[in-house]
């Protein structure tokens, strides 16, 4: 969700940026709750260049927002196969006998034993024969997208509202010296917090119809969303509260926290740059007009780097409750009453504690995959919306 980027993550926003997860898009990138927060600096002969960084160019919400649609589109339409055979993964009924194998696989491989992950696909082809067309394969796409753009909207908005608030409030955040200070970890989880609650009426309605969906147990949006209205509200409350309490929060407070504290790190390269000699060269450097495709490619990597570490740590970390999160979404398709301590009591029994991490593996790929493609595409699309609405003025040059 790093602005779920991925939250983006978003990580993406991250995944997010919170996703994120899953995983999300992660939300991260779309949100730079300081660039109204930070005072104005007093700029000497180069301090309109030295201090110019990336929140510069994120003060304008509007282009924020359109180019973090643009690239979670892109993103989640391109790699939604991943997420349904992630989620497939997941669920995948290893308790059952596998296929009898068929007379050509048995001349090939003569009397060897198949190796795990050969016996652990021909199970998943066995346990889902007949839905590997692209209309299964791409199954959730279409609700995703419709939710997501709103949800992300309201989950990066929620988030910069918290810290604006708790900042205002306490003032404290980063002191003259441009360190933070030892609250604001405090702030990042409460605010990460806050935004999960305010954008859960949209999120989980989404997660449970997407993943109802790729897993079989709805054939199409419509049936999922009859599902959803049949089961009635009641049902929608005991799905809310514990994909929310058990995943989303845990998955967007480790994305926030690491990439608060990654993002100033990063924004300092050229400063020590500088420092260890080399200032000259890049002082006239700065002092040029910069070109879209170095301040793409400079703010891409320090980008990269901050929200896509935080959404593949936040995914790797909550692997286990992304697991449970999908059983539970999936088995209350059938049975509304079931609890989360059922599912887990069941699968358990099944499968012991391996069954709880399965489907990591696919998860930590799919994640880095959405990071990969999200960030370059949202720094692209930014900038050159950026470059279009200031007209003759080159970003570079602004202070």
């Amino acid at each position: 969700m790093l602005v779920h980027t991925a939250q983006s993550s978003p990580g993406g926003y991250v995944e997010g940026y919170g996703s994120s997860t899953d995983t999300a898009t992660p939300p991260v990138a779309a949100a730079r709750h300081d660039a109204k927060l930070r005072p104005a600096k007093t700029a000497g002969a180069d301090g309109g260049r030295r201090d110019y960084n990336a929140d510069t160019l994120y003060a304008n919400p509007e282009i924020t927002a359109l180019a973090s649609s643009v690239a979670t589109t892109v993103a989640k339409s391109l790699l939604h196969p991943l997420d349904t055979l992630k989620c497939r993964v997941q669920l995948l009924r290893t308790d059952v006998p596998e296929p009898p194998p068929c007379q050509s696989y048995q001349s090939c491989t003569g009397k060897q034993s198949p190796g795990l992950l050969r016996s652990r696909l021909r199970q998943l082809r066995y346990q889902y024969a007949g839905q590997w067309t692209p209309g299964h394969i791409y199954g959730g796409l279409p609700v995703k997208l419709l939710f997501y753009v709103p949800y992300q909207a309201t989950y990066v908005s929620s988030y910069n509202f918290a810290q604006r608030t708790l900042e205002a409030a306490g003032r404290e955040g980063e002191d003259a010296a441009c360190r933070r200070s030892k609250n604001y970890v405090w702030h990042t989880v409460a605010s990460a917090v806050f935004a999960e609650a305010v954008s859960a009426g949209l999120r989980v309605p989404m997660e449970t119809m997407k993943m109802r969906i790729q897993s079989a147990a709805a054939s199409g949006s419509l049936h999922a969303l009859r599902q959803l209205w049949r089961q009635g509200l009641a049902s929608c409350v005991r799905l809310a509260v514990p994909q929310t309490l058990m995943h989303d929060i845990p998955y967007s407070i480790i994305q926030w926290v690491v990439y608060e504290t990654l993002r100033p790190w990063t924004q300092q390269w050229k400063e020590r740059a500088v420092q260890q000699g080399r200032g000259a060269e890049l002082a006239a450097t700065s002092a040029a007009p910069k070109s879209f495709w170095t301040l793409y490619g400079a703010e891409l990597a320090r980008t990269f780097l901050s929200g896509g570490f935080s959404g593949l740590l936040a995914s790797v970390l909550t692997a286990p409750l992304d697991n449970i999160r999908t059983r539970v979404v999936v088995a209350t398709a059938r049975d509304c009453h079931l609890t989360v301590a059922d599912v887990v009591r069941d699968a358990y029994q099944r499968e012991g504690m391996r069954g709880f991490v399965r489907g990591g593996g696919m998860r930590v790929l799919w994640v880095t995959a959405n990071m990969a493609c999200y960030f370059p595409l949202f720094e692209g699309v930014r900038s050159l919306l950026q470059r279009c609405g200031n007209g003759s003025n080159d970003p570079g040059t602004s202070a």
